[in-house]
């Protein structure tokens, strides 16, 4: 097995290899070809192009079953889908349906294909909500998933 990176080696590759995998799926014909932008955290232009994902990280909390330098960690994320449409039938129903596409996509690859990621759950969705943006009505719903990790040190 190959060494464990720290915990910010892990967090950060968790990240990237999130987008990756939701990056697989995009254009035409995939799960999310209708994706124009993926944001990570606050790594944005000011108004990414819609639709558009933008994942969140939580905080990390350590399991405490695992002592010394090898620590077990589960770190929640956030899966927000960015909608915009002037009618809000459509677009709570749009904001809800990319974000459950896009956790279905995740949820996929439950171990991101890293090494010292242990799994990938779902542990939460937070439905539509609308939102004003630049005089834009902006729906978003997010799904939460949780990463469960490995990390020296």
């Amino acid at each position: 097995m190959p060494p464990l990176p720290t915990l910010a080696g892990a967090i950060d590759q968790i990240y990237t290899a999130m987008q990756e995998v939701i990056d697989t799926e995009l254009g035409e014909g995939n799960e999310l070809e209708t994706v124009k932008t993926v944001v990570l955290g606050d790594r944005a232009t000011p108004a990414p192009r819609t639709p558009a994902l933008w994942l969140f990280p939580q905080a990390a909390t350590n399991d405490g079953t695992t002592f010394g330098l090898r620590e077990t960690w589960t770190m929640p994320l956030s899966i927000v889908s960015l909608i915009v449409n002037t009618k809000p039938e459509e677009g709570y129903r749009e904001a809800n349906a990319l974000a459950a596409q896009a956790r279905k996509v995740v949820l996929s690859n439950r171990s991101l294909a890293l090494p010292f990621v242990l799994d990938v759950i779902s542990v939460g969705f937070d439905p539509a909500r609308q939102n004003g943006i630049d005089n834009l009505i902006v729906y978003s719903a997010a799904a939460i998933v949780a990463v469960r990790f490995n990390s020296e040190g």
